[in-house]
């Protein structure tokens, strides 16, 4: 089985699955090459890399099934990506039943950017395939390159492999750590930025915890209210310094992102096996998360005040969600997993 990737793919979205690929195909038989998906455009600009990933099983020169993992923010779906695959997987949509049948569209579980190679590879897959869609796609805009680029850049500086997320470190009863983006997006600005502020607040202003964190201020970010800029941090920190503080935390906190979206929080705590105190997701899960069982709804800063006391004095309980979050993950969310989902559908 070969099994063809287009490179136009954002690769920090595309990542998860490309090692789920790696773990079950092996890499030598996952291959970057726009052969079979270079007529589908999916980007009417040509300007941006967008975060759905094209893929086509090959057996013995003969089309086994095209499969289109749509890893993007929006609830929408890419029509001519639809139209061209024989299956869509999508991490951001809600199932409900006054939308229009989509048979071929199937739910999985959200994923984060993860880092697949050594820093040389890495830069030769960005030139390779920043080639490979200039040359194929005749994508010659500047911006498509450069962004191209950049997201190759992002894995190779800003990313861990998914064995760092596993490595053990204890949980320490009066930390919490968080940091986050400020987001410049309206529903952003009144819900998540505003939610993920009064859980660090609460935690800053609790003489019992000791905070670490805060928003990483970026061009791009929205405007600091008034009475926020003692959570704000100018300095990033690497990837293995946000596990290594992540996992000490006593709790974590997760709100729906950028349209509502999962985004890179969820995936990553259950991976590290935390305590997840959460705000209502607003898109499905393939298998639902369960309040009290592996992760702490709340619904008003009351309960999250509350939430927060909770973990803090109650280990058994954080012990509980800490285990089935893990075994949630793995159950459920491995990249492995995610692409062994995929292929039982195309059974």
């Amino acid at each position: 089985m070969k099994i063809y990737l287009d490179p136009r793919c954002d690769i920090r979205y595309a990542s998860f699955y490309i090692q789920g690929l790696y773990d079950i195909y092996g890499k030598k038989n996952v291959i970057f090459s726009p052969k079979y998906s270079k007529y589908v455009s999916f980007d009417e600009f040509n300007s941006i890399v967008d975060r759905i990933l094209l893929i086509t099983f090959v057996l013995d020169n003969y089309k086994i099934k095209k499969i289109a993992i749509d890893a993007r923010d929006p609830r929408s779906l890419l029509e001519k990506a639809y139209n061209w695959c024989d299956l869509y997987f999508k991490t951001n949509y809600i199932d409900e039943k006054e939308q229009e049948v989509r048979n071929k569209l199937k739910i999985i579980p959200p994923g984060f950017a993860i880092s697949l190679w050594n820093p040389i590879v890495t830069l030769g897959y960005g030139f390779y395939n920043t080639a490979q869609s200039f040359f194929t796609h005749n994508y010659g805009n500047k911006s498509y390159l450069l962004n191209t680029l950049k997201t190759y850049l992002y894995l190779l500086i800003r990313r861990c492999k998914i064995c760092n997320y596993q490595i053990h470190i204890s949980t320490l009863s009066n930390y919490i750590f968080m940091i986050c983006s400020l987001w410049n997006y309206e529903e952003c600005i009144s819900g998540t930025n505003y939610l993920r502020y009064r859980f660090m607040k609460n935690c800053f202003d609790n003489p019992k915890i000791q905070f670490d964190g805060g928003f990483v201020i970026k061009a791009q970010s929205a405007e600091i209210p008034m009475g926020w800029e003692n959570l704000c941090v100018k300095n990033r920190i690497s990837c293995k310094g946000y596990i290594k503080k992540t996992k000490k935390s006593f709790c974590v906190f997760n709100t729906p992102a950028v349209r509502e979206c999962h985004g890179w929080k969820l995936p990553e705590f259950l991976c590290m096996g935390k305590a997840i105190i959460s705000t209502p997701l607003k898109n499905d899960l393939p298998i639902a998360l369960e309040h009290g069982e592996n992760i702490h709804i709340v619904t008003s800063e009351e309960e999250l005040s509350n939430a927060i006391e909770l973990l803090q004095e109650n280990s058994e309980y954080r012990k509980k969600l800490e285990t089935k979050a893990k075994e949630y993950w793995d159950k459920y969310c491995t990249p492995k997993h995610v692409i062994n989902t995929i292929i039982e559908y195309m059974q």
